[in-house]
């Protein structure tokens, strides 16, 4: 059996934990820098502010701090403050969770229709995870190991409350959002229906959390207790923030090619993701056509040619609204173009 206290294997797997990290870290930062664009449109103003890019640009911002802290004080190989750089890095990294958590909560309410009792419920678990976390960043220990000129983080285990408080909060937020998915009326397949809403990404996100809490409370050893917490960060940052841009894919202007609409350059002028209805009744030479993502209207002309108009040719379908409600695209428009 494996003494996994002996010095020789408090070496291999310390060493196997700095290899392990540079990849998990380096992973994070190619993620980060391949989805760049939504910061640069927001930034560029190519896409109006919302209060949600906070979240968003916080929880990528405080992993990215997180994972450079760690690549640094793993590569630094002369002597300096363990106790200080280990504390920095569970600030950043647990803001990160925090903020990636605040996200999965905003879009759970969103789901729920911002029901005043699952948001008290889902902002209560998540106040609780947050004061765990701020309870963990004191209980950091570390000291500088002449022998491997490295960083030692010393007792671990003090961690188990906070990452078992973190795996709950998710568990939490997976299984009511998986209950209000399964209330919403959608004539989809629910695997369509799950993967839309981004309850695969929170499934995995909550899995990455298994294996930390799991070895903390075996404590093998301080290097094996470390072993999987960087790759529960990554994952549940890389899940938060893919199903905050797949919600909000605003602000980049939709092209439509329909042979009905005469005038395209002026009716192309709507927001990707947004309801466009075109009002009218037959025998109208124009029309008005309205997006739901701006204020407004302007006039487009109907073809003499076309009697009827299909739902699929005038809507997105399944469009999201900004609040991330998922809307069957409409007929309501297309019913008062054919006078019914």
């Amino acid at each position: 059996m494996t003494d996994w206290r002996s010095p020789h294997t408090l070496a291999s797997t310390f060493l196997t934990l700095v290899k392990f990290v540079h990849v998990l870290d380096g992973l994070y930062i190619w993620e980060y820098v391949t989805t760049f664009q939504m910061e640069w449109e927001v930034i560029s103003r190519q896409r109006p502010w919302r209060w949600s890019y906070l979240l968003y640009f916080g929880c990528r911002l405080a992993t990215l701090a997180a994972v450079s802290t760690e690549l640094a004080g793993f590569n630094i190989t002369t002597q300096f403050d363990c106790r200080g750089w280990l504390t920095t890095l569970l600030v950043f990294s647990y803001l990160g969770f925090a903020l990636d958590s605040l996200l999965i909560v905003s879009r759970s309410v969103a789901i729920w229709k911002h029901r005043t009792d699952v948001a008290i419920l889902l902002f209560g678990v998540w106040m609780t995870n947050v004061a765990f976390l701020i309870y963990g960043i004191t209980q950091v220990d570390a000291d500088w190991d002449p022998e491997s000129d490295a960083c030692a983080i010393l007792r671990t285990s003090r961690n188990r409350a906070n990452v078992l408080a973190t795996l709950l909060t998710d568990v939490v937020l997976l299984v009511v959002m998986f209950v209000g998915i399964l209330q919403m009326p959608s004539d989809t397949s629910l695997w369509k229906l799950l993967h839309r809403h981004g309850i695969v990404w929170i499934a995995l996100a909550t899995i990455a959390e298994v294996p930390p809490t799991t070895f903390l409370f075996l404590n093998l050893n301080d290097a094996m207790n470390l072993m999987f917490q960087t790759p529960a960060l990554v994952v549940m940052t890389i899940g938060a923030t893919r199903i905050f841009r797949s919600l909000h894919q605003f602000g980049k202007p939709i092209v439509i090619s329909a042979s009905y609409l005469s005038n395209l350059p002026t009716a192309a002028s709507g927001n990707e993701g947004s309801v466009i209805v075109i009002e009218g009744k037959p025998g109208d030479a124009a029309g008005t056509f309205k997006s739901s993502a701006s204020a407004g209207s302007l006039a487009v002309e109907f073809p003499t040619s076309y009697g009827r108009y299909r739902a699929e040719d005038l809507y997105p379908l399944n469009a999201i609204d900004e609040e991330g409600t998922e809307t069957e695209a409409g007929t309501s428009g297309v019913r008062s173009m054919e006078g019914e």
